[in-house]
């Protein structure tokens, strides 16, 4: 009898044991290691959807940047000084007044004085080393007209270069400096303005 329940015993402590090693032990530990693969994946998900965002960010900031950069690239041009050798004159500006031009002109390198260095105003039918009584010391056969003046600025007005004795073929009023005896100084110094077209005979 003592043997028989011993051996019960024994046959008990063998299935209690036995049977709790092969269910629910194995069964948390598979779900618990179920539930953290998932949790990692999810994870994983996250971070690769928040990438490119934080690029994307990264790329408006360099079109920002860019943007300021082309910014500055407008320059300014200053057209350099006019420089003469010698004696010039130049035609500043001009305005209409009765049909006849009032010339604003200015002498460089000297006085304007019809007794002394002066200038005469012109049609450019002529070149400047015809408007001068020095004519053929520039090669020139023939002589040209113009109006002699000291005055800034010049009217045409009741002058031989008067607008209402315009040539058919003249496009432009001129000056040159000259001598005192009406001689042209240098034939390549000169300047013109080009006459309104309203004006203009042809």
């Amino acid at each position: 009898g003592i043997a028989a329940a011993v051996v019960l015993l024994i046959v008990g402590a063998i299935v209690v044991f036995g049977g709790g090693g092969d269910d629910d032990p194995d069964i948390v530990a598979g779900g618990s290691s179920t539930t953290e693969e998932s949790s990692t994946t999810e994870a994983d998900a996250t971070t690769t959807t928040e990438e490119p965002a934080t690029t994307t960010t990264q790329a408006s900031t360099t079109t920002e940047a860019t943007t300021t950069t082309a910014r500055p690239t407008t320059s300014t041009t200053t057209e350099p000084p006019f420089v003469c050798n010698g004696f010039c004159a130049t035609i500043d500006d001009f305005e209409v007044v009765d049909g006849e031009l009032v010339v604003e002109w200015t002498a460089h390198n000297f006085t304007p004085d019809t007794s002394n260095i002066h200038v005469h105003f012109y049609y450019n039918v002529f070149d400047a080393a015809q408007v001068g009584t020095n004519f053929a010391q520039w090669g020139e056969s023939v002589q040209g007209f113009w109006q002699l003046t000291q005055d800034i600025p010049f009217r045409t007005a009741g002058t031989p270069v008067a607008m209402a004795s315009l040539p058919a073929d003249a496009t432009q009023l001129c000056v040159t400096p000259t001598d005192s005896a009406h001689g042209v100084l240098d034939p390549e110094h000169f300047d013109c303005l080009d006459i309104p077209d309203d004006l203009l005979r042809g």
